[in-house]
């Protein structure tokens, strides 16, 4: 049965907004306060006093304050968001909010353009979980549509939007197999966005092609080759890998433990079986994201990886600009290890005066002494990303993020969505360049920084692996020493 039901917003004047991806959100009794990452400080002997001279002597610098972010929770008991995703819904300039429901509502939120959310339009899609919401205009109204799969209800859920932000009947795709997420892309070349769609039950995959009003035409394939490749999807990425013009498709398969690359053939159709690229993993594939990360002109793969000792793992485009089928993934591999469980990741430049996009990821821990919290992860260029900072959430477990300019300011704000309780929203203040030195945050590099490092060191944390290679070694303390004699930039 479908249900709407509307919910006002106070009316303002209109801003402009920029977005970049991601998913989730919450509401009602606010609490606001700023963040900011410092690592406790208990100075210990012999080996930190050596470590503490060797620093010191060779000059530290400093630089403007670190600004971290604010953020912004609001509770809504009960509410359960899947995903989230952000559009401008009633084209009045500011980034509004889509959230998925496991109880099979979809509902918006309202920005005011500061970033404060208010619930606003909703609809009742199904009795069933419903999967992240993804937003594109499919009928090139200027108005952003809404699609989402309804998990147990065999069925793919397209709900477009009037020019107020108010929502229509949804149009139903019938799937046939337990649809488990979406993705969007004019995959036909026709001008319209299609829709992939993908089972984690049965690994199968299905593309909509749309021609502006419906969607005739199904191509159907399968992630699976054999009993070892492509089980059990669970992500989906689209965008152009080969520079050919046409949209691929990346899956994440957790059974397998690999990410497939299904490359367009044209006209909606991708090669498959035999005909697909696999890239295997040591662990659990999750969520994945497609985008240049180091400004070459060419889509990388960032995905996250692992079951209670998550990785953040960048795989980038071997592509070299010539007539290549298949770029080769195995041209540099990065990981950074955040433990916990990274269930969602969006993208953002959150860094000052810089280009390069950085990571942001929803992690829910895994046992009870993990810590659920927000990754942030910044971009060298090259290389393994920094854990730059990470926004504890005090056990209401972020279960998806996504990111854009909510307040106007020109910084990449964070919107979290959680399991349990409702939604944050993170407003950027800005992370300068990165100061892989820099363990207290302040943009000083002084005793506190050295004594921080070896207190995370000791302790086997993160923020003492400078290499970001996972393991605790002399080539940490080497790359810390030189970091900090290189000073913040």
């Amino acid at each position: 049965m479908i249900e709407q039901h509307h919910e006002p917003g106070p009316e303002r004047a209109g801003y402009v907004l920029t977005t970049l991806r991601g998913n989730h959100m919450n509401n009602q009794a606010s609490h606001t306060s700023l963040f900011q990452s410092r690592p406790a400080i208990d100075p210990k002997a012999s080996v930190r006093v050596m470590a503490l001279g060797l620093a010191l002597s060779i000059s530290g610098a400093s630089a403007q304050s670190y600004r971290g972010f604010i953020s912004s929770a609001q509770q809504m008991d009960g509410f359960r968001a899947i995903g989230v995703d952000l559009a401008d819904f009633d084209h009045d300039g500011d980034l509004d909010a889509v959230m998925t429901r496991s109880t099979g509502e979809l509902q918006l939120f309202r920005n005011d353009g500061s970033g404060q959310f208010t619930p606003w339009n909703g609809i009742t899609l199904s009795s069933s979980q419903l999967g992240h919401p993804v937003v594109g205009d499919f009928n090139n109204d200027g108005n952003m549509d809404i699609v989402c799969a309804a998990r147990t209800s065999d069925v793919v859920m397209v709900v477009k939007t009037n020019a107020n932000g108010t929502l229509q009947s949804p149009q139903v795709l019938p799937f046939g197999a337990t649809p488990f997420e979406v993705e969007v892309a004019d995959f036909d070349s026709n001008g319209f966005l299609d829709i992939v769609a993908i089972s984690r039950e049965t690994n199968a995959v299905k593309v909509y092609l749309g021609n502006g009003t419906s969607f005739p035409t199904v191509r159907s394939f399968s992630t699976s080759h054999g009993s070892l490749l492509g089980q059990e999807p669970f992500g989906v990425a689209a965008g152009d890998l080969n520079n050919d013009g046409k949209p691929d498709i990346v899956i994440t398969h957790l059974t397998s433990q690999d990410v497939g690359v299904y490359y367009a053939s044209g006209n909606g159709f991708f090669f498959s079986g035999d005909f697909a690229y696999y890239l295997p993993q040591p662990s659990a594939p999750y969520a994945v994201e497609l985008v240049d990360m180091n400004n070459d002109g060419d889509k990388d793969i960032v995905f996250s990886r692992g079951l209670g000792d998550a990785d953040i793992v960048w795989m980038k485009n071997g592509y070299n600009g010539g007539v290549e089928t298949f770029p080769d993934f195995n041209d540099g591999v990065w990981t950074t290890n955040v433990g916990g469980r990274v269930t969602d990741i969006a993208i953002g430049v959150f860094t000052c005066n810089s280009s390069l996009p950085d990571v942001v990821g929803a992690n829910e821990g895994n046992v009870p002494e993990d810590i659920d919290a927000i990754d942030i992860l910044t971009n060298p260029g090259i290389g393994a990303l920094t854990a730059r900072s990470s926004i504890p959430n005090d056990g209401q477990v972020p279960n998806s993020v996504a990111t854009g300019d909510f307040d106007n300011d020109g910084d990449i704000d964070i919107f979290e969505a959680d399991l349990y309780s409702g939604y944050r929203v993170h407003l950027n203040r800005c992370i300068e360049t990165p100061c892989p030195a820099d363990l207290t945050d302040d943009r000083i590099l002084n005793f506190l920084d050295v004594s921080a490092f070896l207190d995370a060191y000791a302790a086997n944390d993160p923020a003492a692996d400078i290499t970001g290679d996972g393991v605790f070694n002399f080539f940490d303390v080497s790359a810390f020493l030189e970091a900090f004699g290189a000073g913040c930039p």
